[in-house]
């Protein structure tokens, strides 16, 4: 097949196996950059002489033929990054392994008698209040906090309702209530856990935590 490159006519061979006798095309940026420059040296050995090469497309093709090897190669190296960081995190998460911490989860436990829970406050609240749910939403106890200080906040439950009764152990949701100044302040839920063993699963190290389940390294707030 004949491939022109800035008015220089070279043949390169056919590939046999082509139905279509057509020159196989590279896709692999190694493969392109060796036939380009084939394809170079042949056409500065076959050059007119009265009519040589353009510099300027000469120097702008080995600038696209770089930026094609650098971007590939930038991709290998980003790919090799995320990879170390993975196993970063699976080293970091390891060390958790029967440690109790605060996770993200509005879940409650109640077991003796208790129920650990927490939140973190995005900034000083004058006015905090609990409200936990049973499981078909219905709302069994408030807990009055007052005022807290921004951060992570830990509380206990001791099992009772409002009504006077002690609630049956098992799991509870949890909403938060919070402001400042009649103003809403921003509150995440926390529930206490302990990390059985971590796992990875779609490139994301998650901590196995009871008895929540699997967590996000992400969604972990404390380590108890």
């Amino acid at each position: 097949m004949a491939t022109n490159i800035n008015g220089v006519t070279t043949t390169v061979a056919a590939n046999p196996s082509n139905n279509a006798g057509q020159a196989a095309i590279p896709t692999q940026p190694e493969q392109q950059q060796s036939q380009f420059l084939t394809l170079l040296v042949a056409q500065m050995r076959n050059q007119d002489p009265l009519n040589p090469m353009d510099n300027y497309q000469m120097t702008s093709q080995f600038a696209q033929l770089n930026m094609v090897s650098g971007i590939n190669q930038l991709n290998k190296t980003l790919s090799s990054l995320v990879s170390n960081q993975q196993v970063g995190d699976s080293l970091k998460a390891a060390n958790l392994i029967g440690h109790e911490v605060m996770v993200a989860t509005n879940k409650v436990q109640l077991a003796g008698g208790v129920g650990q829970m927490g939140m973190d406050l995005s900034q000083d609240a004058d006015n905090v209040k609990i409200n936990i749910q049973d499981g078909s939403g219905n709302i069994i106890r408030t807990l009055d906090l007052g005022q807290q200080a921004a951060g992570i906040q830990k509380f206990v439950w001791d099992g009772s309702t409002d009504n006077g009764l002690s609630a049956i152990e098992g799991n509870y949701s949890f909403d938060i209530k919070a402001s400042n100044n009649n103003t809403p302040v921003s509150a995440t839920a926390l529930a206490t856990g302990n990390v059985g063993n971590v796992s990875m699963s779609g490139g994301v190290v998650k901590a196995n935590v009871s008895p929540w389940g699997q967590i996000a390294l992400s969604d972990i707030r404390e380590i108890l």
